[in-house]
């Protein structure tokens, strides 16, 4: 092959040896981050509507188990909503409103 062929080629094989690295990443699945019920901070008393009476801001249980970081939106200081789904900061979900 002469130089002008390798010129060409070159873009392709570097796309085709970068993309055999990218199929390592765990994919989620839609239910990895939906929040299931409130719950206390230490995980006890799971209920499916917030008690404003004994916990005003609960954490969020998450489908697979985890209990968010924040018992109040970031954003506004409310209380968290269940129908969005969380964002994941070092493997931890944290709740929004």
């Amino acid at each position: 092959m002469n130089s002008q062929s390798w010129t060409r080629l070159w873009p392709v094989a570097f796309i085709t040896v970068i993309g055999f690295g990218c199929g390592t990443q765990k994919v989620l699945t839609e239910n990895d981050n939906i929040p299931a019920s409130y719950v206390d901070a230490d995980g006890t008393n799971e209920t499916l509507s917030p008690d404003t009476l004994r916990n005003p801001f609960p954490h969020l249980l998450m489908t697979d188990g985890r209990i968010t970081l924040n018992d109040r939106c970031p954003v506004r200081k409310a209380i968290l909503n269940k129908r969005l789904p969380a964002l994941f900061v070092n493997g931890q979900p944290l709740g929004f409103c």
